[in-house]
C-alpha cells in the first residue's frame, strides 16, 4: 500500500506517497518517536525509493546525534525488516557474509546478517563503520554497489539482492579519518569504496525538537527544568565539537538526555536531602563515567545554567 511522506512521518508534502509493506515482519523495529527532519528525510527518501540501486547510504555524524534512531524510525513507519551490526576493529567481512559450522554433526554454511538481508529483502545497519579494516570493507564493494553476492566457500553461490534490500553505514566519520580526536580507532576509508555511497550527515535535533520530546516523554518534570537539560546539552555539544580551550571530551545525547530526565523524576526525592536531582541523576546518566575534567567542566555548565543553588 502507499501512505503519504506527511502521514508517515508528520512533515512533508501530502501528495508525494511512499510504499509500505502490508504485514508487519518481526524484524520491523518499532517506532521511537524521533523527531523528523525534512533536510534529512528528502534525500534518504529518495535514496530508498531509488529504482537504480546502484548505490548505498552513509551516514556521519557526531556520537549520539541519533543516526540510527533516524533509519529505525524510518524502517518503523514503513514496514522495512531490519538487521543490524556493530563494526569493531577485527570484524571481517566473512562474519557479515557467512561461514561453515558444524550444526548437529554436520558441517554446513551458515549465511551472515548481511547476505540473509540481501536475500529476505530487510535493511541492513552497519554501524560504527568506519572502525572496521579498510580491506574489508573493500570486500562488501560490489554489494554497496547493489551488486550480486558470489559466495565462493558455499559452492559458487550467488546471491542477487531483492528489491527491498538496503545497505546503511552509520560512523562519527565521514570515512576521511578523525580529525577531532574524540573517536578512538576511527580509519580513514578507502576512496573507492566510499563513492559507492551517497553521504548524508547527521547533525544533533534542534533543541525545540528536542524540548517536545522530553516534554511528551516526561510530562511531570516542570518545563523550566527540561527547558534548562536542553540549554546544558547545547552548550556542551558546542564545547565537544569545538577545538578551544573550554574544549570537552564528552558530549550529551538525546539518548542521554532522555535518561537524564527519567532518573531526574525517579530521584526527586533527594531535594529533601538537600541533594539537586536534576546534578545527581546528570552524574548517573553520564558524568560517573568521565573523565575528572570533564566532569568538572560540565557541572560548571550546570551551574552556570540551573545556578548552584
Amino acid at each position: 500500500m502507499k501512505k503519504s511522506i506527511k502521514e508517515l512521518f508528520g512533515i512533508g508534502p501530502d501528495n508525494i506517497k511512499v510504499d509500505v509493506a502490508d504485514e508487519r515482519h518481526p524484524l520491523v523495529p518499532k517506532p521511537n518517536g524521533y523527531r523528523h527532519r525534512l533536510e534529512l528525510l528528502s534525500p534518504i527518501l529518495g535514496w530508498l525509493t531509488d529504482s537504480d540501486r546502484d548505490y548505498s547510504l552513509w551516514l556521519p555524524g557526531p556520537t549520539g546525534s541519533g543516526k540510527t534512531s533516524l533509519m529505525t524510525d524510518i524502517a518503523a513507519q514503513m514496514n522495512w525488516p531490519i538487521l543490524s551490526v556493530t563494526a569493531s576493529g577485527s570484524m571481517t567481512a566473512r562474519e557479515l557474509i557467512g561461514h561453515f559450522t558444524v550444526i548437529d554433526g554436520n558441517m554446513l554454511f551458515q549465511h551472515g546478517p548481511l547476505a540473509l538481508a540481501m536475500k529476505q529483502g530487510f535493511m541492513f545497519i552497519l554501524n560504527e563503520a568506519d572502525l572496521m579494516p579498510e580491506d574489508e570493507l573493500a570486500k562488501l564493494n560490489d554489494i554497496a554497489e547493489g551488486r550480486p553476492l558470489l559466495i565462493e566457500e558455499n559452492g559458487g553461490e550467488i546471491i542477487v539482492p531483492h528489491e527491498r534490500f538496503r545497505f546503511v553505514v552509520t560512523a562519527n566519520t565521514n570515512g576521511r579519518g578523525d580529525e577531532t580526536g574524540h573517536y578512538l580507532g576511527a580509519r580513514s576509508m578507502n576512496l573507492a569504496f566510499m563513492h559507492r555511497f551517497q553521504v548524508v550527515p547527521v547533525g544533533y535535533m534542534d533543541s525545540s525538537d528536542e524540548l517536545e520530546i522530553l516534554k511528551t516523554k516526561h510530562p511531570y518534570l516542570p518545563e523550566e527544568v527540561v527547558e534548562g537539560m536542553v540549554k546544558v546539552a547545547e552548550e556542551v555539544r558546542k564545547r565537544f565539537q569545538s577545538d578551544g580551550d573550554d574544549n570537552v571530551g564528552n558530549t550529551i545525547s538525546t539518548r542521554i538526555m532522555d535518561r537524564w530526565a527519567r532518573l531526574t523524576v525517579r530521584y526527586h526525592a533527594k531535594a529533601q536531602q538537600g541533594v539537586s536531582p536534576v546534578r545527581y541523576a546528570l552524574d548517573l546518566a553520564l558524568l560517573n563515567g568521565a573523565t575528572e575534567s570533564d566532569k568538572q567542566a560540565i557541572h560548571q555548565v550546570v551551574d552556570l545554567i540551573f545556578g548552584q543553588e
